[in-house]
């Protein structure tokens, strides 16, 4: 099975990595050489940590030096910074539009009718000088135009706690404007656009990112608690769960404001009308992609002699110059981008948005690219370690290895699978519990003393009977690991040749009660192949816990309707060997029937096929002579049932073909038999 992260290593991302990189050679020294984490690099396992806490610290440095560009300024950071840990609230980037389209002035222009076809007169002198007089007549229509005022009015600002209005006073505007363009429209008097649209804000909290912040410094901070008992991998641990939440929505919410102003800009220049204002004339927002930007979320290692540090030093990891260098390149870049978006775009602010939003999807796309890069070096160097990719089958494998070193032989679990027969004497067949590999499960098995069977067990048949049966109980205990995906069992079972039994699967509702749900008889090679639904049921700590806000009375029908599940939970496998019941049913001694084949197959012929009483079977002689004549006994019964079945066949068989020959000397067509 594929690790699910290698889809990371597509032609876009390595395509990203080689165009930074080259970026990264002219940046530093050329005795430098950092190149991408790779497990050929000399590091660590806490290296890993480390590099994921570099990319983060380096995205949320990028993060803020992108918002400076929209208008964030120092002083606004520190008193947002102050909000959050100070003051204990939060703050949350918004974008909100509305949008009015107005009815200006009607006016009529002329134009020619293209399906008019246009008529030429010519009157033309004499050849004795007289004057040529040219005469043309073309037709045009009279057309109406409407002309529409179509103003979009958009802020992006921040603010603080709920005061999300625009105009209050914990907030921030970074962009105000408010565009507008002239649609006209011929032929209809029908607006192109609704008169008023209110849409609903785009909201994007800023809190974490802001919670990372040193309000004296400015810096940015983040760091992975490796002694949390969650901490499992640079990519499944809490803080980078939180920062994968926070790039998520960065993400989203720049896409969403994107589509926007693209939208708007194809509507304007759409079929609805003719854009006559150069306010929102320009197209080609969606062209925009900010991949001239350098991006300084780079998953970089650098071996320690190519670094050139010291030697105590013994980190892959770039030092802070380099991080440094980076983001100054990042803002050159940026700058320098805007200057050219500013040429080409007028106004500018809608172009500048989409520029900064696109670029802050690429450090956000990055960076759990790079993330994932990181965790899939993991996974490559434990299965390189290992010799193969570890699946559910291999850790079921792993479990039973260790449980035989990890238990004695009296308590080590065994596998499910268990022969049927009675002592002294081949299988009758088996039955067993298996996966999809064939592989049984491993059960904790205790042999329930039941001497004499003085404990019998009860199947009910009905509200008044119920049948009473003895023998071996066996206590199976169950343990399974989670893998991936909830694992499949099969209840499996296989008579053997000339051999049969009977299989019941169901639950024990008591301590001497046993209530089957399905049942069938197995014989002569069958074989059947039961998959077992098994149903999670919550933990007793895990069920106290999501009952502590119920009410008492919820409470109570809760705990007892859990003690009616558990009532019934408990699974149950019974097997009956017909040979010995019917030894017990026929009045025969015990295992006169154990080579007799032929008469056993008759007998469960009879009982099974043509539902034949055990009265006319059974043995009811003397009980004193020996078993060789109980058994002729019984061979002769069966021996006059099945004469006596055969004749009723002849006799069916005859009545059918003696109607079939009536029919078809009447005329009929007799069925071919």
């Amino acid at each position: 099975m594929p690790y699910p992260y290698s889809a990371i290593k597509s032609a876009q991302f390595s395509l990203t990595i080689d165009r930074a990189m080259q970026v990264v050679e002219k940046i530093l020294s050329n005795t430098r050489n950092p190149r991408v984490a790779s497990a050929d690099h000399d590091h660590t396992y806490d290296d890993k940590f480390a590099l994921s806490e570099f990319l983060s610290r380096i995205a949320l440095a990028s993060l803020f030096n992108t918002f400076e560009k929209l208008g964030l300024d120092k002083t606004t950071l520190r008193h947002l910074v102050s909000a959050v840990s100070e003051e204990k609230k939060s703050v949350t980037l918004r974008f909100a539009a509305n949008e009015k389209c107005e009815f200006v002035k009607e006016d009529t222009i002329e134009v020619v009718d293209p399906r008019q076809v246009v008529e030429e007169q010519k009157t033309v002198g004499k050849a004795d000088g007289d004057s040529t007089t040219f005469t043309s007549r073309k037709i045009v229509t009279n057309l109406k135009q409407y002309h529409w005022k179509v103003d979009i009015e958009y802020a992006m600002y921040i603010y603080t706690g709920n005061d999300s209005e625009a105009s209050g006073d914990s907030r921030k505007i970074l962009i105000n404007r408010s565009p507008s363009c002239e649609i006209i429209t011929q032929g209809s008097t029908r607006a192109p656009f609704p008169s008023a649209v209110a849409n609903d804000p785009l909201d994007v909290s800023l809190t974490w990112m802001l919670q990372r912040v040193n309000k004296e410094t400015l810096s940015v901070d983040f760091g992975i608690d490796r002694k949390e008992s969650s901490c499992r991998t640079p990519r499944h641990n809490n803080e980078t769960s939180d920062a994968w939440t926070h790039f998520e929505e960065i993400n989203s919410w720049c896409t969403s404001v994107n589509s926007y102003f693209i939208k708007k800009e194809k509507e304007a220049a759409s079929g609805n009308g003719l854009v006559k204002e150069p306010s929102m004339e320009n197209k080609g927002l969606s062209t925009i992609n900010g991949d001239e930007i350098f991006v300084p979320v780079l998953p970089l290692f650098e071996s320690l002699q190519d670094a050139g540090t010291s030697p105590t030093s013994n980190s892959p990891l770039l030092t802070v110059g380099d991080v440094n260098l980076f983001l100054a390149e990042q803002c050159q870049t940026m700058s320098k981008q805007i200057e050219v978006i500013s040429s080409q775009f007028s106004p500018s602010s809608e172009a500048l948005i989409v520029l900064l939003n696109a670029h802050m999807k690429s450090i956000s796309s990055l960076w759990q690219n790079g993330i994932l890069h990181i965790e899939t070096m993991l996974f490559e160097q434990l299965s390189d370690a290992i010799g193969k990719t570890v699946g559910s089958e291999d850790l079921n494998e792993f479990v039973r290895f260790h449980n035989q070193k990890l238990f004695s032989d009296t308590y080590a679990p065994e596998p499910f699978c268990h022969a049927i027969r009675r002592p002294g004497y081949y299988p009758d067949g088996i039955i067993s519990i298996e996966d999809k590999c064939n592989n049984n499960a491993l059960t904790f098995t205790r042999k329930l003393e039941n001497k004499h069977s003085q404990h019998p067990m009860y199947i009910p048949i009905n509200s008044a009977t119920s049948v009473e049966f003895k023998g071996d109980m066996y206590l199976h205990g169950w343990m399974l690991q989670k893998f991936e995906s909830k694992p499949s069992f099969s209840l499996a079972s296989r008579a053997r040749q000339f051999s049969s039994f009977l299989l019941l699967v169901g639950k024990l509702s008591g301590p001497d009660t046993f209530e089957p749900q399905h049942g069938i008889i197995l014989q002569n090679t069958d074989e059947i192949v039961i998959p077992l639904l098994l149903d999670e049921m919550p933990s007793p700590k895990e069920f106290k816990n999501a009952i502590a806000s119920l009410s008492p009375e919820q409470q109570q029908f809760a705990k007892s309707f859990r003690d009616m599940k558990l009532s019934s939970s408990v699974f149950g496998v019974c097997v009956v060997q017909l040979k010995p019941q019917l030894e017990l049913l026929l009045g025969l001694p015990d295992k006169s029937l154990t080579k007799e084949i032929r008469l056993t197959q008759d007998l469960l012929s009879l009982f099974i096929d043509f539902q034949i009483p055990s009265d006319l079977l059974s043995y009811d002689g003397l009980d004193e002579v020996d078993f060789l004549e109980k058994v002729r006994v019984v061979k002769g019964y069966v021996k006059d049932i099945n004469d006596m079945i055969k004749v009723t066949k002849e006799k069916e068989l005859a009545d059918a073909k003696l109607q079939a020959e009536m029919r078809g000397g009447r005329g009929g067509v007799a069925p071919v038999v």
